[in-house]
C-alpha cells in the first residue's frame, strides 16, 4: 500500500512539474518586435515680447486722418492748377512749332519772290573778247547794232542765244553770235540762290 501511495504521489508531482514547465514556458516573454515610430515634429506658440511688439508697431504707419472739406477744395483747386499749367505749356509749344513753321514759309517766300539780278558780262576779269568785225563789212562800211537775248545756266555758261533784234546785216549777226557764245557770265541771283535767267547782250559795229 505504501509503495502504490508513493508511486501516486511522484506521478503527481510529475505532472504538476509538466504543467508547470508549460505554464511557465507560456508565460516567457518572446522576443520584441521592432515598431517604427513616426517623427513627430511640434510647434509651439510662443507670445511676442513687448520690444517685439513695440518695433513692429513702430513699423506700421499711423492711419491718416480723412481730409477735411476744406482740404479736399484745396486738393481740387490744387489739380485744376496742375491741368491749367500743363494745357498752357502744351498752347506754348504748339505755338512755338508754328512760329517755326510760318518762320521758314516766310523766308521761302520771299526767297521766291525776291528781285532777280541779272547775269553780268561786263566783268573786265571775265576777259570776255569783243567780237572780231568782219573784214567785209569794213570794207563796204557796213556798221549796225544787234541785240542777243542769251540764257544763261546757273553755272555761269551760254545755255542757249537768240537774236533779239538783228543789226539789218547777217555778217554782223553772225559775228556777234559768234562770240557771245563763247562767253563766260556771272549768274543771276534770286535772293541768295544762284538761278539760271536771261539777259540782252546788245553788240554794236561802228567804224571810226
Amino acid at each position: 500500500m505504501a509503495n502504490y501511495l508513493n508511486g501516486h504521489i511522484v506521478a503527481i508531482f510529475g505532472a504538476v512539474a509538466l504543467h508547470g514547465g508549460i505554464a511557465a514556458w507560456a508565460m516567457s516573454p518572446s522576443a520584441p518586435i521592432a515598431i517604427p515610430q513616426q517623427q513627430i515634429i511640434q510647434i509651439s506658440m510662443v507670445a511676442p515680447s513687448s520690444v517685439a511688439r513695440e518695433a513692429v508697431d513702430a513699423e506700421m504707419p499711423e492711419p491718416s486722418a480723412p481730409p477735411t472739406a476744406d482740404g479736399l477744395r484745396q486738393i481740387k483747386k490744387e489739380n485744376k492748377t496742375v491741368k491749367k499749367q500743363e494745357k498752357e505749356k502744351k498752347v506754348a509749344q504748339k505755338a512755338s512749332q508754328n512760329i517755326v513753321t510760318s518762320g521758314k514759309q516766310s523766308e521761302d517766300s520771299l526767297q521766291k519772290n525776291a528781285a532777280i539780278t541779272e547775269p553780268v558780262f561786263s566783268a573786265n576779269y571775265l576777259n570776255n573778247p569783243p567780237p572780231v568785225y568782219p573784214k567785209s563789212a569794213r570794207s563796204n562800211n557796213v556798221q549796225g547794232m544787234v541785240t542777243l537775248e542769251v540764257l544763261v545756266s546757273e553755272s555761269g555758261a551760254v545755255k542757249k542765244i537768240d537774236i533779239e533784234k538783228s543789226s539789218g546785216f547777217g555778217i554782223l549777226d553772225n559775228a556777234a553770235l559768234s562770240a557771245v557764245q563763247k562767253w563766260r557770265f556771272i549768274p543771276a541771283h534770286r535772293g541768295s540762290e544762284i538761278v539760271e535767267a536771261k539777259v540782252i547782250v546788245p553788240i554794236e559795229f561802228r567804224l571810226n
